[in-house]
């Protein structure tokens, strides 16, 4: 009788691992790719893989699963949904700011290691923002923490259980983390479509939109998302009066960007006057460091809402009145504090270092 255990192989991009590094995240490893692997490249360096504005498969998630069934019996996206292989890349994502995608996924006969199914998913592909973080030694501890504190919230969010309250199923956090990775992937109607900081901006704004506003909420929901998100990442080392003069100017972008009011001068340079040339300069000089800031903006507020379990609109909604009230009211500051003490300390390592 089989017992449906299979040893899996995750290639990832927007990873790279120093050499001889095996981060143990208890369930499974992370570690370099390297010559036993099948998407191993002989022909380039590691170095010239992690340069490369092309997705590599830079990084291996490995560890052993036990199927339900036998594997023969299933469709790959019902192994990739069973397994909730999608989990990991997300957590990976969010732990710092990276492409973190997947490219394929080995099954393996867990004695004789030969590949029984191979799961071509491609994710990484997509990528038009390829952004890398290293993984160190140092890393095992906080890593550890980051997927015990965030693994069961994520899953929880994109497969909310029935019961008396009802939970949403297209819910906040997973619309918050849907427009998170199209600021990476940046999918355009255009084939071979470049990436636009201005789409990412958008997208962005989007997530930060989709945790932080009210579904009833129609005036003034530019400063009402500017002051929550200021009070919320005040408590993770932000400035706050920082943060809400940098949401209005990405707001800014995004409403140029929307509106179609966005000029490819270099492209146009002769048909476009050197004034002219001079203002877009000037008012678009920011956009490049202020895109970089969003992602942490909206990272960081994703890892508020997913810490704290506030998953359903119910608990979405007290947890927006605290904010309000913490603006006005001590206690209420208080509370919001020690609530999201519990995320800081997960983040302590990244806060320290910055």
């Amino acid at each position: 009788m089989k017992n449906n255990v299979y040893k899996y192989k995750v290639y990832l991009d927007g990873i790279s691992c120093e050499d001889d590094v095996e981060v143990d995240l208890s369930e499974c490893k992370i570690r370099r790719i390297n010559k036993t692997d099948r998407l191993y490249n002989p022909q380039k360096s590691y170095k010239e893989m992690c340069f490369s504005q092309s997705p590599y498969p830079l990084t291996v998630l490995e560890g052993v699963v036990q199927l339900k069934q036998d594997i023969s019996e299933l469709k790959d996206l019902e192994v990739f949904y069973h397994i909730k292989f999608y989990i990991y890349p997300i957590i990976l994502r969010l732990y710092k700011v990276g492409s973190v995608f997947i490219y394929s996924i080995d099954l393996c006969d867990c004695n004789s290691g030969i590949i029984i199914r191979k799961i071509e998913l491609n994710h990484a592909k997509l990528i038009k923002y390829r952004k890398i973080f290293d993984i160190s030694k140092e890393d095992e501890e906080p890593l550890k923490a980051f997927f015990k504190k965030f693994k069961e919230p994520l899953i929880s969010s994109f497969f909310p259980e029935k019961n008396e309250r009802k939970f949403e199923h297209l819910n906040h956090i997973f619309v918050a983390l849907e427009m998170y990775n199209n600021a990476f992937i940046n999918i355009g109607p255009i084939i071979g479509r470049g990436r636009y900081p201005q789409s990412q901006v958008s997208f962005l704004m989007s997530t930060l939109e989709a945790l932080y506003s009210r579904k009833e909420e129609n005036e003034s929901i530019t400063r009402s998302l500017r002051q929550r998100t200021a009070a919320v990442l005040s408590h993770f080392n932000f400035k706050a009066l920082e943060i809400y003069s940098k949401i209005s100017k990405l707001y800014n972008f995004r409403s140029d960007y929307l509106h179609g009011n966005v000029l490819n001068y270099k492209k146009l340079e002769k048909k476009v006057s050197q004034d002219r040339i001079k203002k877009w300069e000037e008012k678009y000089k920011d956009l490049e460091p202020l895109t970089e800031e969003a992602f942490d903006f909206a990272r960081f507020s994703l890892l508020v809402f997913i810490g704290l379990g506030k998953i359903d609109s119910i608990e979405k909604n007290g947890f927006l009145t605290l904010i309000d009230k913490s603006l006005l009211d001590e206690n209420n500051a208080c509370e919001l504090k020690n609530s999201l003490n519990e995320i800081k300390n997960i983040l302590l390592w990244e806060l320290n270092n910055n």
